[in-house]
């Protein structure tokens, strides 16, 4: 018989403070919130202190704007093209569902010579559901379009700012955390230090002397690997950027660094690219 798992480790906790004055306060900060009340306040710091840390001119400020309204615009050309399929599906494919649900509802089972015409009527049906729309290429098409904007973006920057475009991450936690993105999504970014995951920390020793809005010490991992954050490539940074423009708020924090908006005028809106 195999040997018996190791038990789980209920009492993980992250690696201890560097110094004795305590832990530094971005990574209190990236601890981020249970509640949506105090979410939103949590994730508009995150955003402002990344905007400080990458410290963008007013074209790049507006350049990151853009994102965000491409973002929206395919957004809702997603929106209505779901809507389109939806309303067909229910008409079209419902009284098909509605004959099988009564072969089901049967105590013998349907026989194959009464299930095989449904399989061709709903053949015939979900080509009529997708005539004049290709569903899949479509949203392929909207991912490729805000991707190589990310791109542009990314090697439009100095190399100092394509590093910190990284960093974005800090306010990105719960969105590429181990339990809310499936994994093919962390194999995109390359993150090596996901949410809850400290052991990630443990490759390379803390600064005792690190500032308290170092955010790129939650990285630090990734230094022994390479530059700092050069391990992230470009495709990776782009990839950053597209989950980051889909962010709720981002916009106003934007604002905010641009003089438009003041700091608590905050009310954040989902972006959010299906």
């Amino acid at each position: 018989m195999p040997p018996p798992a190791p038990p789980l480790d209920r009492a993980a906790r992250p690696p201890p403070a560097p110094g004795p004055a305590g832990e530094a306060l971005y990574q209190h900060l990236y601890a981020g919130e249970y509640g949506e009340g105090a979410q939103a306040s949590g994730d508009r710091a995150r955003m402002l202190a990344w905007l400080a840390s990458l410290d963008p001119s007013r074209e790049e400020l507006l350049a990151l704007q853009d994102l965000v309204a491409l973002n929206q615009r395919l957004q809702a050309e997603a929106r209505a093209e779901t809507e389109t399929l939806g309303a067909r599906e229910a008409a079209l494919l419902n009284p098909i569902y509605a004959e099988l649900l009564g072969l089901y509802a049967r105590p013998a089972p349907p026989t194959e010579a009464e299930l095989a015409p449904l399989a061709a009527r709903l053949e015939q049906a979900r080509a009529k559901v997708e005539e004049g729309i290709d569903p899949h290429g479509a949203r392929f098409d909207r991912v490729v379009e805000l991707f190589e904007a990310c791109a542009a973006l990314v090697r439009s920057l100095p190399e100092d700012r394509r590093r910190a475009l990284g960093e974005a991450r800090f306010f990105l936690g719960r969105k590429l955390g181990p339990f809310s993105t499936p994994g093919e999504g962390a194999a995109l970014l390359g993150s090596t230090w996901e949410a809850l995951d400290f052991a990630a920390l443990k490759v390379d020793p803390r600064d005792a002397t690190e500032g308290h809005m170092d955010i790129g010490g939650l990285w630090a991992a990734e230094r022994v690997r390479g530059g700092q954050s050069d391990s992230l490539l470009e495709n990776q940074l782009a990839t950053i950027l597209m989950v980051a423009s889909a962010m709720e708020g981002l916009n106003q924090a934007i604002e905010v660094r641009l003089g438009q908006r003041a700091a608590l005028d905050f009310n954040p809106q989902p972006v959010g690219l299906d």
